[in-house]
């Protein structure tokens, strides 16, 4: 990656998992841009790594111990990553930008370039906390049960009417009533409380597919890569969309054991199984699938031997300690980040 996007203060990609941050506070959400990270801590602080797309103080890099990682001063409940931007959601509930965003993602009219945050909506009239997500070229926000968006619309993934750039934030969702949603290269797909799914733009031909797949019912959990949507209902994986580098084949797995958590990358998923064992599959390239049976990584260094993945076994609990949980897993720009926690 040339950057030092995995927190690890050096430059190289990693096929065997990292201590990367250690914390006696759980993090909750870590998401990827381009080339940088966030991570977000259950009591509200944030930490970035990588090539930052924003001013930060640098003497708030954490100690060695911590890698690289950089203090982002300030208390939030939400983050996301786009290319090059990032959105976050503050303890007051006022949504702010920085970053760069040629094609409006940043939501702020004009502004191509914000090095420090923005304000773009304020949601403190909302008694449920308020979502951000971000993918590429794009910006949304779900709060109050409405889906806001800006940035790209070369899809129509905001509006019916085709257009390079909105750059002002817009009610995509055609009612009140949002309660989740996912985002992907150039689409984002969303769901009412009724249960009723819509997409908008490049996917919006599988919307009739997911609908039928989930019956109305809202256990059905869907995530995005760039180019796909993964469902999942129970215990069973489906997805939609492109495929050329395996993104699919976790459709025809089946677990012995529950999955316990579970979340997409750029190109890849990460699935838990038993709180236990984590598999990855998709696109491995940079080394975010882990090792396989002919790996041959010196020091953990990516040797470029699993590039297009089956659901393969990236990383197992009981073989480091029987105190050992995972808790939650994510994926970035082929990144993986496996959350451990000890009893």
């Amino acid at each position: 990656m040339d950057v030092v996007s995995l927190g690890l203060a050096h430059e190289e990609d990693m096929i065997e998992p990292q201590v990367s941050f250690q914390s006696d506070v759980r993090p909750i959400k870590i998401c990827g841009g381009g080339n940088f990270t966030a991570l977000l801590l259950e009591n509200g602080l944030l930490y970035v790594a990588g090539e930052i797309p924003f001013d930060v103080d640098l003497q708030q890099t954490l100690p060695t111990n911590q890698n690289s990682w950089v203090h982002v001063p300030g208390q939030f409940t939400d983050v996301a990553c786009g290319w090059a931007h990032i959105v976050v959601v503050d303890q007051n509930g006022i949504v702010f930008t920085a970053g760069a965003g040629d094609k409006g993602e940043l939501g702020q009219s004009k502004v191509r370039k914000s090095p420090k945050f923005a304000p773009i909506l304020s949601t403190q009239q909302n008694s449920e906390k308020a979502q951000v997500f971000a993918c590429f070229y794009n910006t949304y926000i779900l709060s109050g049960g409405i889906l806001y968006g800006c940035g790209s619309n070369t899809k129509c993934q905001l509006q019916n009417v085709k257009s390079r750039a909105i750059d002002t934030l817009e009610i995509i969702s055609p009612c009140s009533a949002i309660v989740s949603a996912c985002v992907g290269k150039n689409f984002v797909c969303f769901v009412e409380k009724s249960g009723n799914i819509h997409i908008r733009g490049a996917l919006s031909g599988y919307k009739t597919q997911i609908q039928q797949q989930s019956s109305g019912d809202m256990s059905l959990d869907l995530k995005a890569m760039w180019t796909s949507i993964t469902s999942l209902d129970g215990q069973k994986f489906s997805f939609y969309g492109s495929a050329r580098l395996y993104q699919n084949v976790i459709a025809a797995s089946q677990f012995e054991k529950p999955v316990t958590a579970w979340n997409t990358g750029s190109e890849h998923g990460i699935a838990c199984v038993d709180k236990k064992a984590v598999f990855c599959w998709g696109w491995g390239e940079h080394g975010n699938c882990g090792p396989i049976a002919t790996t041959k990584a010196i020091d953990g260094i990516n040797d470029g031997s699993n590039i297009n993945s089956n659901v393969n076994l990236t990383y197992d609990a009981n073989c480091h300690s029987s105190d050992a949980t995972v808790y939650a897993c994510f994926g970035g720009c082929a990144t993986t980040w496996i959350c451990i926690e000890y009893k």
